[in-house]
């Protein structure tokens, strides 16, 4: 049970790390270059989770799922623009 929720919160507390830290390098950079790069990491994050068979694989899957799913606020300020 404990492993379960390491893994599904993993993915949460990665968005919650890395969506103000997109949000800063999408203004520095631009905003498509960062969703690309999030489209990428994401199809990666499916691929690792698709071949994991370990714990620790599924959870590096999720986390790098993620890093990922931060892109909402780049989104959302591209909207914006």
């Amino acid at each position: 049970g404990g492993q379960i929720g390491i893994v599904l919160s993993s993915y949460f507390l990665m968005q919650i790390i890395a969506s103000p830290r997109w949000g800063r390098y999408s203004d520095k950079v631009g905003r498509k270059p960062v969703l690309v790069a999030c489209g990428v990491l994401s199809a990666l994050s499916l691929l690792a989770y698709a071949f994991a068979d370990t714990v620790p694989l599924i959870l590096a899957s999720r986390v790098l799922a993620g890093l990922a799913a931060a892109n909402t606020v780049v989104a959302q300020a591209y909207l914006a623009d």
